[in-house]
C-alpha cells in the first residue's frame, strides 16, 4: 500500500482532524484510515490497539483494495478479517466517500474515502456520526479540496515542490 504525496501541513492537518472526529465517536473506532485514490493519506488508531498488536501492510493493502475506492456516494458497512493482525477475529468495517463534490462528483472510485474498523456490531451510526464530523471539519478547513488536487497532481513531491 502506498502514500499519497502531500505537502506536511495538510497531512498534519488532516491526520489531527481523523484523530479528533474519531475519538469524540462513541463508540471510538478502533481504527480509522483516510484513503484519497487507493493510497493512504493517514491512520488513527485506538491506545489499546496500538498495544495489542499493529496493523501489517497486506492487511491494509486488503482494506484498501476492498474499501478504498469505488464506495460511490453510499456508505458500506461490513465484516472484514484482517489475518495478519489476527486471523481468528473480525472487525466490522464501515466506509464512505467524503467530499464528492469536490473532486467532481467522484466518478471512477478516485476520490476521498473513509475507512473505520470497530469491534462494535451496531457501530454503523456511531462511525456515520464520525465521518460527518471529519467531513465538516476537513471542508471547512479547505483540506478536501486540497486532497483532490493532489490526486489530480496538483500537490506532494516533485520539482517545483522539492521537500514538500
Amino acid at each position: 500500500a502506498r502514500c499519497l504525496p502531500l505537502p506536511a501541513p495538510l497531512r498534519r492537518a488532516v491526520s489531527a482532524a481523523l484523530r479528533r472526529a474519531a475519538a469524540a465517536a462513541v463508540p471510538a473506532p478502533a481504527l480509522a484510515i483516510l484513503a484519497a485514490g487507493g493510497r493512504l493519506v493517514t491512520a488513527a488508531r485506538q491506545r489499546a490497539l496500538a498495544e495489542g498488536g499493529r496493523l501489517c501492510a497486506s492487511d491494509l493493502h486488503l482494506l484498501l483494495n476492498l474499501l478504498g475506492s469505488g464506495v460511490g456516494a453510499g456508505e458500506v458497512w461490513t465484516p472484514v478479517c484482517l489475518p495478519r493482525f489476527n486471523p481468528d477475529g473480525y472487525f466490522y468495517a464501515y466506509a464512505a466517500a467524503l467530499g464528492e463534490e469536490e473532486d467532481g462528483g467522484g466518478g471512477g472510485g478516485g476520490g476521498v474515502t473513509l475507512i473505520l474498523l470497530s469491534t462494535e456490531r451496531e457501530g454503523f451510526y456511531a462511525a456515520a456520526g464520525c465521518r460527518r464530523r471529519l467531513e465538516e471539519t476537513l471542508r471547512a478547513q479547505g483540506c478536501l479540496g486540497e486532497l483532490g488536487a493532489a490526486l489530480r497532481g496538483g500537490a506532494g513531491y516533485g520539482p517545483a515542490r522539492p521537500g514538500a
